[in-house]
C-alpha cells in the first residue's frame, strides 16, 4: 500500500514558529515531525511507498531519506499553492492502487493507520475516514454520518448548524479512483479536497472509524505540546539511546540523554525529559517533563525549565524560570527572566496571531512562544500567551503581556 503526506502549505497559523516552512519540519526530539510521522508509518508494515508533497524552496527534500526500513520515500513538488486537493493530485501518476492520506505531523500515525485499514479490509470497504469528537466544531471539517458511514464533510459549520460533533482528523484510506473524482470537479479551489470527498461519498461508502477521544491536530504553535506528550510516552523504548551521565545529577527513568552532554552539579531531570547531543546544563537547574531540549542547547545555572521545548542552539541564561513555553532555534532568554505558564485564576489563555487578532487557545497552560533567533532580555517578566516574532529583540526588564 502507498501513503501520501501533504506538506506543501505555508502554515501561517503556526506563526511565529513556521518561518516560511511547513509546520511539519518543526523539530522535536532530534527529528522534524515529518520524519517522526514517516518512521511511524514504516512501523506499520502496511506501507511500501510514501510520497511527501512539498512546495518549492521548502527544506522537505533535504530532510526526507529515500528509504526508511523497507518503505520507499519520494518527494513530489507542488509548483503552485492551489490547496490540499491539488497537492494530492500532484502524485496521481505515481498512485497504483488504494492509498492512505496522512497529515505529515501525525507522529503516532502507525496507530491511526492500523485503526483505519484493518476494519475497512474486514468489511470489504475501499474507503475509510478517521473521525474524533471535538468541542469546537466551527474550527474543523465536521462529519455528517449515516450509521457507520460518512455522507458529507461540512467545512467549519456555523455554530448551531453542525451535523455532529465528529471532526475529520486527517487520516483517510482512499482508492485510486478517488483521484478521478477530484479531477472531475466542476471547479477547483483551495479546499476542494473536501468537495471531492463529498462527491465520492454520494455514490460510494466511506467507513467512519470513530476515536473515543479527541485527536488534536497541529494548527497553532501551542499544539506542539500535544506532539511532545505523544512522543514522551514512547521514551521507554529509547533506553538504548541513553548516554552515560554523571553520578552527581538526578535523572528519571523516562529521560533520554543523546550523545555527549555536560551537566553541572545537582542538576535534576524529572519526568519525561529529552536532552539533545552537545547540550550544556548548568549547576542546580531543574528540568521538569515533558520537556525537550534539542542539540547544543545551553541552560544556565539555577534555572527551572518546566513542560517546555527549547530549540537547537538556544540559550537560557542563569536563574531563569521558563514554564509551558516554546523557544525556537537560536533564541536567547536572558538572566533572571520569569515566564509564567498559567493565569492566576487558571482560566483559558488567549494569544495574539500574526495580524494582532485575539485567539482563544483552549489551554490553561501556555507561557511564551519565541520565533527563531529572537532574544528576551535580562530580567523580563512574561505573562501567559505572549508570542515573540522571529528575530525580535526584547529589551532588558520588559514586562510582556498579550
Amino acid at each position: 500500500m502507498q501513503a501520501v503526506l501533504l506538506a506543501a502549505g505555508r502554515s501561517t497559523r503556526f506563526w511565529p514558529l513556521g518561518n516560511g516552512e511547513h509546520k511539519s519540519v518543526y523539530t522535536i526530539a532530534g527529528r522534524p515531525l515529518l520524519l517522526h510521522t514517516l518512521h511511524s508509518l514504516a512501523k506499520t508494515g502496511l506501507i511500501d511507498e510514501a510520497f511527501v508533497v512539498h512546495a518549492p524552496n521548502f527544506s522537505v527534500p533535504r530532510i526526507v531519506p529515500e528509504r526508511i526500513g523497507s518503505m520507499k520515500v519520494a518527494c513530489v513538488q507542488q509548483t503552485e499553492p492551489k490547496g490540499t486537493g491539488d497537492a494530492l493530485y500532484c502524485v496521481s501518476e505515481h498512485i497504483t492502487g488504494d492509498f492512505v492520506l496522512v497529515w505529515p505531523d501525525m507522529v503516532n500515525a502507525d496507530f491511526f493507520v492500523r485503526s483505519l485499514v484493518r476494519p475497512a479490509k474486514k468489511q470489504g470497504v475501499r474507503a475509510a475516514m478517521l473521525g474524533a469528537p471535538t468541542k469546537a466544531p466551527w474550527n474543523f471539517g465536521i462529519i455528517r454520518k449515516d450509521d457507520e458511514f460518512v455522507r458529507e464533510v461540512v467545512e467549519k459549520p456555523v455554530l448551531g448548524s453542525e451535523p455532529s460533533s465528529i471532526k475529520r482528523v486527517g487520516v483517510e484510506l482512499l482508492p485510486k479512483e478517488f483521484l478521478s473524482v477530484y479531477e472531475s470537479l466542476p471547479e477547483h479551489h483551495e479546499t476542494d479536497l473536501v468537495d471531492a470527498l463529498n462527491r465520492y461519498a454520494q455514490k460510494n461508502d466511506i467507513l467512519l472509524i470513530e476515536q473515543k477521544h479527541d485527536v488534536p491536530v497541529l494548527k497553532y504553535p501551542w499544539d506542539v505540546f500535544t506532539q511532545m506528550n505523544v512522543l514522551s510516552r514512547s521514551f521507554s523504548g529509547w533506553a538504548q539511546r541513553n548516554a552515560k551521565h554523571p553520578a552527581y545529577i538526578t535523572v528519571s527513568k523516562q529521560s533520554v540523554i543523546e550523545g555527549r552532554c555536560e551537566f553541572g552539579k545537582d542538576v535534576m531531570l524529572r519526568g519525561a525529559v529529552y536532552i539533545g547531543e552537545g547540550s550544556v546544563i548548568g549547576e542546580g537547574t531543574q528540568i521538569i517533563g515533558p520537556a525537550f531540549l534539542e542539540r547544543k542547547t545551553i541552560i544556565g545555572s539555577g534555572c527551572k525549565i518546566a513542560r517546555s521545548s527549547v530549540g537547537e542552539g538556544a540559550t537560557v541564561c542563569n536563574n531563569t524560570q521558563l514554564e509551558d513555553s516554546i523557544v525556537a532555534t537560536g533564541c536567547r532568554v536572558g538572566e533572571e527572566c520569569i515566564v509564567q505558564g498559567r493565569l492566576g485564576d487558571r482560566s483559558v489563555i488567549e494569544a495574539r496571531g500574526q495580524s494582532g487578532e485575539i485567539i482563544v487557545t483552549g489551554r490553561t497552560q501556555l507561557g511564551v512562544v519565541m520565533g527563531k533567533e529572537s532574544v528576551l532580555g535580562k530580567g523580563c517578566r512574561v505573562e501567559p500567551g505572549v508570542m515573540v516574532d522571529i528575530q525580535s529583540v526584547i529589551e532588558d526588564n520588559t514586562r510582556l503581556v498579550v
